[in-house]
């Protein structure tokens, strides 16, 4: 028969298992952990999952740069017209998918 200890040990463990697979989930959707890893085997489908890898990371590129560019886009048309706050908002996230596409790259 498990003691208490033991039983809050075993349930924190399993918790903190299930956190990790959901960041490792997150960062599949992310395009930042490869599905491939799932695929440990070889053959058809395992080079099937590297090729959606590929694509899903370029998709996401094109989708991180073509919004980063619609936002400097209306920051430089929206320049003058005197809103501070759509000009913080729209500076904050160009600054944001900037640092993305850059972390992208880098990692």
């Amino acid at each position: 028969m498990k003691t208490n200890k033991q039983e809050d040990k075993t349930k924190d463990d399993f918790q903190r298992r299930d956190l990790f697979v959901f960041v490792r989930q997150t960062m599949c959707i992310a395009a930042m952990y490869p599905f491939g890893y799932y695929f440990k085997g070889s053959g058809l489908l395992a080079y099937l999952v590297r090729i959606l890898d590929l694509f899903y990371e370029l998709f996401n590129y094109f989708v991180s740069v073509h919004i980063a560019v619609l936002f400097i886009c209306t920051i430089y048309i929206n320049y003058g017209q005197g809103d501070l706050d759509f000009f913080v908002n729209c500076l904050i996230q160009t600054i944001i998918y900037i640092w993305m596409i850059a972390m992208k790259l880098y990692f």
